[in-house]
């Protein structure tokens, strides 16, 4: 049992609300009042189950950019074997993506409810193993880095960065998720089973549901996720931090003009 940080929960309710139409905050339950790990929006209205799965990590414990690439590694295919699996996926009518924030690694699956067996043993099984060879990890890191560049030109992104670069200076919270040039380099298969085995496990999820699904198949998927994923120490926890303050417009117009004019290219973003 878990108990996660209340902005992980967040997480999960507000995007299950944003894609569940007619669903009020009132129609958001437990299946089970002992179990904090697992949140369900009912919605007999949509055809989609929605599947969100959220997985709290300490960036400090692991080369920045980690966690943005075993999200890869999760959406991908990177061997003739995740090619097939990943076709019998959308076969089954499926969208999966995945996504890592400073905090958060997050699974998120699309699927027709007459696909719910078979969506969720897939999802539980290649959760259960994540892991690339040192072959791979080249193709992965020259993705990476390509994506990385392509922010750099993207004005928003780069505020963004800037601003947390700032204001948590000298915190796991100061770097963007995706890394930076020098630690992607570092990055290696180790570091991706490391990973996953540390936070990609039985006790350091929390999983939100919603679509025409009973409280009965919501508990049972949660079960299955529970059978196979590794066991774990519960890590989701924000990391401890000084909240920024006196961050004004001003400053952080300044923090930008100053970084631009040290670093052009913006290689330390």
């Amino acid at each position: 049992m878990i108990h996660a940080p209340k902005p992980l929960r967040f997480a999960v309710l507000s995007c299950l609300l944003a894609n569940a139409a007619f669903v009020l905050i009132a129609g958001c339950t437990n299946t089970d009042k002992s179990n904090n790990r697992l949140v369900v929006v009912p919605d007999a209205a949509n055809d989609l189950v929605k599947l969100r799965l959220i997985f709290g990590y300490d960036a400090a414990q692991f080369t920045g950019g980690t966690a943005w690439m075993v999200a890869r590694i999760l959406e991908g295919s990177y061997s003739e074997a995740d090619e097939h699996n990943l076709k019998a996926l959308t076969a089954l009518g499926a969208i999966l993506t995945a996504s890592a924030g400073r905090e958060a690694l997050c699974l998120d699956v699309s699927f027709p409810q007459s696909s719910l067996s078979q969506v969720t043993k897939f999802v539980a099984q290649r959760l259960s193993r994540v892991e690339i060879e040192d072959l791979e990890i080249d193709e992965l890191r020259r993705i990476q880095l390509a994506t990385l560049d392509s922010l750099r030109r993207d004005g928003d992104w780069l505020a963004h960065a800037v601003f947390w670069a700032t204001a948590y200076h000298g915190t796991p919270y100061s770097l963007p998720a995706i890394g930076s040039d020098s630690t992607i380099g570092r990055i290696n298969s180790g570091d991706v089973g490391s990973f996953s085995g540390m936070f990609i496990t039985r006790g350091n999820y929390i999983l939100g549901l919603s679509g025409p699904l009973t409280a009965a198949e919501a508990a049972a998927i949660d079960a299955q996720l529970q059978e196979l994923l590794l066991s774990g120490v519960p890590s989701t926890r924000i990391p401890p931090t000084n909240p920024p303050s006196g961050l004004g417009v001003r400053i952080v117009e300044a923090a930008i003009r100053d970084y631009a004019k040290r670093n052009r290219k913006f290689g330390g973003l």
